[in-house]
């Protein structure tokens, strides 16, 4: 009996955990803070990058309508060049952790596209940095495409803050 209730509580100790790092409810636990991301959940988000005369559409937390359409099946990021429109992130591979630095107050995102394969053969990698800006409407504010394979899209927003 002693066993089986170590186990189930184990079992429930992973289901929480899980819960709190997958970006299907648009919430995320860490430490003494939780964030209600559901402010960007709502919305669709496109950025011009004219580093490289591409556009990324996305979604936080679920798929973008435009990139779902254009694709046939859900995907959350798309990445739009002259030519093509590719998936760099499907929803359910979402991941959250924290921000790697103290001194800012948010939330990361990491995608995958599961089907699609970079040029160096590998998924495609989107990491959203979400940073907390009590005083700013939930923005895109800067990217960076590292070798082709690995996308940073930085937002920021009131969405990004704990509550």
């Amino acid at each position: 009996m002693f066993k089986l209730s170590i186990v189930l509580s184990l079992i429930v100790l992973v289901g929480f955990i899980n819960a709190q790092t997958t970006p299907s409810t648009c919430y995320f636990n860490h430490a003494f803070l939780s964030f209600d991301l559901g402010g960007f959940a709502n919305q669709s988000f496109t950025y011009d990058y004219t580093a490289q005369s591409e556009v990324f559409n996305f979604n936080i937390c679920g798929p973008n309508a435009y990139c779902s359409q254009k694709l046939g099946y859900d995907v959350s990021a798309c990445q739009e060049t002259s030519t093509d429109i590719i998936n760099i992130g499907e929803p359910q591979s979402g991941v959250f952790s924290p921000l790697p630095t103290s001194s800012t107050v948010g939330v990361v995102l990491t995608v995958n596209s599961e089907g699609t394969r970079c040029q160096t053969n590998v998924p495609y990698t989107t990491i959203f940095y979400l940073v907390c800006d009590r005083d700013s409407p939930d923005t895109v504010y800067s990217a960076k495409v590292i070798e082709n394979c690995t996308i940073k899209l930085f937002l920021k927003g009131k969405s990004a803050c704990p509550y």
